[in-house]
């Protein structure tokens, strides 16, 4: 499907997103109800900024990660 996936990229904060459970990184897209899943970089495993939508491809840059990095006690 991925129809928003040439959309330009979208900000938002992962704090505000609804999840699809409880603690998760798993979040719901904001455009069509599909799934996010946060990403790490497979060398640091800091959590990455950037995220897509696994139905419709819209790509998102999450505004608040450096505040979630934090919480892991992982830096970028």
């Amino acid at each position: 499907m991925l129809k928003n996936l040439n959309n330009p990229i979208e900000n938002i904060k992962f704090s505000e997103l609804e999840r699809y459970e409880y603690g998760s990184y798993k979040s719901v897209c904001p455009k069509c109800g599909g799934l996010l899943v946060m990403s790490r970089d497979q060398k640091t495993f800091v959590l990455e900024d950037l995220d897509h939508c696994l139905l419709c491809g819209q790509v998102y840059r999450y505004t608040d990660i450096n505040e979630l990095r934090k919480l892991e006690g992982l830096s970028g």
